[in-house]
């Protein structure tokens, strides 16, 4: 009885298969059609829209006018859910989205922490000095913010151009692994972001030092450090080496052109000479913790870092004890030279700054060292750096 089904469906130039299935009938979305059988046998001659008997068993046809079909109405029913999830399109939409895009793809994080720098150094001299206080040094501020901007989110999209194959196993949420963005937009953001600060320097009258420091930052934590053949990230010493530069040499050319811009002598004071130890030991921190929760796609790719030598673990006991070591030497010395500090503000809050990090270090080892978990830990290492420039003010 099938022999006589599919004979007589074959001129019908239609492909047949034969699946046992319910007697009910069902259209599938792939471009197919199941039609019902009927159970009582027929015996009318066998047409297009004819049923067939066998109990238990459905006829798959497909022809072209069906599939053609059908993937048509599949594209336009694809396509309007497209448009629907792309909002309506207008061009406030397109520009907050790509305006978050820009945003993200400068890991806020680094810049929000280079900014909260930037302002407390400002702040502390400002303060010390206000008779230097005047409206052309006021109009100078958004260009000193748009310097540490630009040096921010070109030295990151260096890193993340170069480490794109990595970041789409590490960290697919951002713009570049994700698609959102080009590799050729990243390009054209970077460079531009390279040439807007460097003109920025250069006009700011701060002095060559300013513009020096500035593509010294770029080159070594940007190219060295990511794009080939130096490649620096590749060797867990050299990397280090090139993020420690990066902060270290963040800090002095802020500090150095905003005394040239006060017209101040380049000198360091007590509380500065803090900050400076407190930064040499947090960047070693945060430039070995940062790749806590990127063990497995360094793993892959043959990139060696502390912590794919040594362990989740050993790394994070050694980022507490180096934070912890921080904290001490702070506030020794608020001890020794009382008369140069405000040395209660320095103990009291150092004191609680450590029982936090003990906190933390608590949440990570009950966490196990997880992915997410050491990514949290890495954005609390930047909440210090942070919170340490505020408390800088007072120091």
């Amino acid at each position: 009885m099938f022999s006589s089904v599919c004979s007589s469906l074959s001129p019908l130039g239609t492909n047949l298969k034969l699946v046992p299935r319910s007697n009910y009938f069902k259209a599938s979305s792939s471009s197919s059609h199941y039609y019902k059988i009927n159970n009582k046998p027929t015996f009318s001659s066998f047409s297009s829209t004819q049923d067939y008997s066998a109990k238990g068993i459905l006829v798959y046809t497909e022809n072209k006018f069906t599939k053609s079909f059908l993937q048509r109405k599949t594209s336009i029913r694809a396509n309007g859910e497209i448009e629907d999830d792309g909002s309506d399109g207008t061009v406030e939409f397109n520009v907050m989205k790509s305006g978050n895009t820009i945003w993200r793809f400068a890991r806020p994080y680094a810049a929000k922490g280079v900014l909260f720098n930037y302002a407390a150094l400002f702040a502390k001299e400002l303060v010390g000095n206000l008779n230097l206080c005047s409206w052309s040094l006021i109009l100078k501020i958004p260009s000193f913010v748009l310097v540490i901007l630009c040096v921010t989110i070109c030295v990151n999209g260096i890193n993340q151009i170069y480490d794109l194959d990595i970041d789409r196993l590490n960290k697919p949420d951002l713009p570049l692994a994700s698609g959102e963005m080009s590799i050729e937009m990243a390009w054209v953001l970077t460079i531009f972001c390279a040439i807007s600060g460097l003109i920025l320097t250069i006009t700011m009258n701060s002095g060559p030092l300013f513009p020096f420091l500035y593509c010294g930052s770029i080159f070594v934590a940007g190219f060295l450090y990511s794009a080939p053949p130096f490649r620096f990230k590749n060797n867990h010493f050299t990397a280090l080496l090139c993020n420690y530069v990066m902060f270290v040499s963040t800090t002095l050319q802020i500090y150095c052109a905003y005394k040239a811009g006060l017209g101040l002598p380049l000198n360091w004071s007590p509380a500065f000479c803090l900050l400076v130890w407190f930064l040499s030991l947090i960047a070693v921190t945060i430039c070995i913790g940062k790749d806590l929760s990127d063990i497995e796609g360094d793993r892959k790719f043959g990139v060696t870092t502390f912590p794919t030598e040594y362990g989740a673990k050993p790394i994070a006991l050694i980022c507490h004890g180096l934070i912890l070591l921080d904290y001490v030497g702070l506030m020794a010395a608020a001890i020794i030279w009382p008369q140069l500090f405000n040395s209660k503000l320095i103990l009291l809050s150092h004191a609680f700054m450590a029982v936090w990090v003990v906190y933390q270090a608590w949440i990570l080892e009950k966490s196990n060292y997880t992915t997410e978990a050491c990514q949290k830990y890495y954005m609390y290492l930047w909440t210090i750096y942070s919170v340490e420039h505020i408390l800088y003010l007072f120091m």
